[in-house]
């Protein structure tokens, strides 16, 4: 599948269309295709009218187990991969949330397994103006009645997650250009994107 032509613009129009005509394409596509990828959703359920032995990853977009999917995959006979593609460091539903996805460690594991081309600068990494637009977006849907109730109890791990991943995203361009932070008996010092560390004077 590496270097492959996709068919991303088409099949995504086709996906959301009322005319039957496409829509039989749709299955015309998923019928001929050897491999399959795509972001967990819709699309994927899709794969029920793959052949079988048909390839087919799927990037998982959180932490919800999506049976339905499973059941395609063993009914239809097909070679499935289930790769985490999940940052979210908050909790979400499987639908109508806030999501974010990228090169985490599994699927910089699967695409050097499978020979697939990307930058090592890219594993884990969150931009912070995604974080910034997932925190809207996030505490904007859940600090609503509907749903507030299904993040009662939230882990203790979501803290250490919110630490990791939102220090630089709030800070002002003054502070980004000059950070200070202490490390155990260091403390480390950010110029201009360049990092030294100093030994702290320990009472």
């Amino acid at each position: 599948m590496p270097n492959a032509p996709t068919l991303k613009a088409e099949l995504t129009s086709l996906i959301f269309t009322k005319n039957e005509a496409d829509k039989i394409k749709i299955f015309a596509y998923i019928k001929g295709a050897k491999e399959i990828a795509s972001v967990m959703g819709t699309a994927t359920h899709l794969s029920l009218f793959a052949n079988k032995n048909t390839k087919n990853i799927v990037l998982e977009r959180s932490e919800v187990i999506v049976y339905e999917q499973i059941l395609i995959n063993q009914a239809v006979g097909l070679d499935w991969y289930s790769v985490s593609a999940s940052q979210n460091y908050l909790p979400v539903g499987h639908e109508f949330s806030p999501l974010l996805i990228g090169i985490t460690d599994h699927v910089a594991e699967f695409f050097k397994n499978n020979g697939f081309a990307f930058d090592q600068k890219d594993i884990n990494k969150i931009p912070d103006k995604a974080i910034r637009q997932f925190n809207r977006s996030w505490f904007s849907r859940y600090s609503a009645n509907k749903y507030n109730r299904q993040i009662v109890g939230l882990d203790p791990i979501y803290a250490d997650r919110i630490k990791s991943c939102c220090q630089t995203a709030f800070l002002s361009f003054r502070q980004r250009l000059f950070m200070k932070r202490t490390d155990g008996i260091f403390r480390i010092y950010t110029i201009f994107g360049f990092s030294f560390k100093v030994r702290r004077k320990v009472k």
